[in-house]
């Protein structure tokens, strides 16, 4: 019983050369722009120009530990921005050093929205991009959120 194409590349063939391979057999959208790019000649979108390849990922793919970093630490930003926003309201604009960190966080705001938007764009970044941008994004907000307590706690 024949299920599609061969699941294994034949010895000496390149992953380009099984890509195409799959893909004259079988139906497969662009997984950037969601294109057809069944009977394609090369490995690339005709397109977007995004490269194509067959690969094996987990289910969970998306939900990765870096996504799950960057989605958490965007949500620390957006949940202290509406904080802030709520004070901002009430009281108005603070008349201090903390004017920065506000405007930052008030910016935060729709932070995980568009990140959860853009997860595609995400999740074709390497790993290694993945780490960095969640872990930056981490950063600032961790480092914002301390700086407002530290400027609270002493005055």
């Amino acid at each position: 019983m024949e299920d599609g194409p061969s699941c294994a590349p034949s010895l000496g063939q390149t992953r380009d050369d099984f890509t195409l391979a799959y893909l004259q057999s079988c139906e497969a959208e662009c997984p950037t722009c969601g294109y057809n790019v069944h009977a394609v000649t090369a490995p690339r979108c005709p397109e977007c120009g995004g490269r194509l390849e067959i690969r094996v990922v987990p289910v969970s793919s998306g939900f990765s530990r870096a996504w799950l970093t960057a989605l958490v630490a965007s949500g620390l930003g957006g949940g202290m921005g509406l904080l802030l926003a709520a004070v901002v309201v009430h009281s108005g604009l603070p008349r201090n050093s903390l004017n920065i960190d506000v405007v930052y966080f008030l910016l935060q705001i729709p932070t995980p929205v568009i990140l959860l938007i853009a997860r595609r764009w995400y999740v074709r970044m390497t790993n290694m991009l993945q780490w960095l941008f969640a872990c930056g994004l981490a950063g600032l907000n961790v480092g914002g959120l301390l700086w407002i307590v530290i400027y609270i706690l002493r005055i």
